[in-house]
């Protein structure tokens, strides 16, 4: 069961990343300017052409944050992007709320256990 269970938010986690990447990659190729501003970030599972995978790591660590909390103001009117941050911000918590589920679920059996 915690292999399936496991699986499950291991498959949630990707699809989050893939998104997390698609926004990115619409910022780099619509909003070039504001990329470059924002530390030149790098996706998860995507790099843009020269840009630095180390320096583009902290910046991308930086926005996964940002995004999570807010939209970005050159999304405002790109019905597509807000639809992608928002399952973006349901697939993290969902994922987060699974890990966290699991994490009580052990505990307590662990401290059943050892009662």
């Amino acid at each position: 069961m915690f292999g399936i269970y496991f699986a499950v938010l291991i498959l949630i986690l990707l699809i989050g990343f893939i998104i997390f990447d698609k926004i990115l990659r619409f910022e780099y190729e619509n909003h070039r300017e504001i990329w470059e501003e924002d530390k030149k970030p790098i996706g998860i599972l995507w790099v843009p052409d020269k840009a630095s995978v180390l320096y583009g790591s902290y910046a991308r660590n930086s926005l996964a944050i940002k995004w999570l909390f807010k939209n970005p103001q050159w999304a405002e009117h790109e019905r597509e992007v807000i639809k992608w941050l928002y399952w973006y911000r349901r697939l993290t918590f969902v994922f987060f709320a699974g890990v966290i589920i699991q994490f009580l679920i052990e505990l307590i059996k662990w401290l059943v256990g050892n009662i």
